[in-house]
């Protein structure tokens, strides 16, 4: 009976979610930067060696074997180019405010130097996690934040400014994962995630957008806002000989989310996990199965934007990633030791989880983590 009524639920929502897709404007909704996945692509929802993939597929609980807290989970990252456009506007602030003013000469000069940043968004990005798993259930606390900046060139012509947008944001977020065996080698599983958000954006004013704190009482812009969307996943580990070693999974995230009035971007991912050898993992997904327009100049994805390919090389206290992601390679390495662990990844686009520039620039990232549990 347990095993049908979950079935009708599941059914039942995405009947639900379907009709819903089209009724209203989409949004951005909670995004995780996972510094393992990343270095392999980004992929993550067929990957049962480790417990926070939960958060992409829920089903994955079922994997758990053990109660686990971790206390430290970290991250940090950065775009390639975030610190020239910082430096850049920092040391040019006064004649980017008073541009219209300024000689002809400095206008122009500005404008050329200005160039190698139009139309660019450079990130910083950190994230902090509370997370307790155990086989089929799972609480987490997060806070993920992002600061942005992107530019506009001016027109010496027309006397038109430079410009600057500044996106400031904080979600802090509650997920609760829960994981159920359908049949003997079927799990299904689901995620709740509410979440506030905290968010400034400013345009126009160089000094104002970029000098003023984002989340100061007095900007205009600050907003405080809460949102709650729904993750749906399935498992399917075929029979016994491969049960060990090949993962199918199919997730729906943010199937059923709201923030603002707005409809919360879904994305249906599958995916696939072979563990070759106990020591190397092989990951593929072909994700935002539904849609193909939200390049962000409108145009249709190339069918290779979808996919993302990701290896693991297991040792003794190192690990080794590469993946594919977004048509660009990313590479990462952890180290673990003394109870902790260090992870980096390289991506040579950041257009992902929430980190979104047009022209894609590199960015780096970090993490720290540890736990401790039975």
């Amino acid at each position: 009976m347990k095993k049908i009524n979950f079935t009708f639920l599941l059914l039942s929502i995405l009947v639900f979610a379907s009709v819903q897709k089209s009724l209203a404007k989409k949004v951005t909704g909670f995004k995780w930067n996972d510094v393992r996945a990343i270095g392999m692509g980004n992929t993550s929802i067929a990957n049962d060696s480790y417990r926070g993939t939960f958060i992409y597929n829920p089903a994955l609980l079922k994997y758990t074997q053990e109660s686990r807290w971790e206390f430290v989970n970290a991250h940090f990252s950065l775009s390639q180019n975030y610190r020239p456009f910082f430096d850049f506007l920092d040391e040019n602030r006064n004649d980017l405010s008073n541009f219209p003013a300024a000689s002809n000469t400095t206008q122009q000069s500005l404008v050329d130097e200005f160039d190698s940043f139009t139309n660019q968004a450079e990130a910083t990005n950190a994230g902090f996690m509370i997370l307790y798993t155990k086989k089929d259930f799972a609480h987490a606390f997060l806070i993920e934040s992002k600061f942005s900046i992107q530019g506009q060139n001016g027109n010496v012509q027309s006397n038109t400014p430079i410009s600057i947008t500044t996106t400031a944001q904080v979600d802090y977020t509650f997920i609760f994962g829960k994981s159920h065996r359908l049949f003997q080698d079927l799990t299904m599983g689901y995620n709740v995630k509410p979440f506030f958000r905290q968010i400034s954006v400013t345009s126009g004013d160089t000094t104002n957008s970029f000098y003023r704190s984002p989340f100061s009482y007095a900007n205009d812009g600050f907003s405080w806002k809460p949102g709650i969307s729904t993750d749906l996943g399935l498992t399917f580990k075929p029979g016994l000989a491969m049960r060990e070693r090949l993962t199918f999974a199919l997730v729906w995230q943010d199937v059923l989310g709201s923030y603002d009035g707005n409809r919360i971007q879904d994305n249906l991912i599958a995916g696939i996990g072979f563990k070759a050898t106990k020591k190397l993992t092989i990951l593929a997904e072909y994700e935002d199965i539904l849609n193909d327009n939200n390049l962000s100049d409108g145009s249709n994805r190339e069918f290779l934007d979808h996919v993302r390919l990701g290896v693991e090389l297991f040792g003794h206290w190192h690990r080794a990633r590469i993946g594919v992601l977004n048509q660009r390679f990313t590479f990462g390495f952890g180290l673990h030791f003394w109870g902790m662990k260090f992870e980096y990844a390289f991506a040579a686009r950041n257009n992902f989880n929430g980190i979104q520039a047009d022209k894609g620039n590199p960015i780096h990232l970090l993490e720290m983590r540890t736990n401790f549990g039975n």
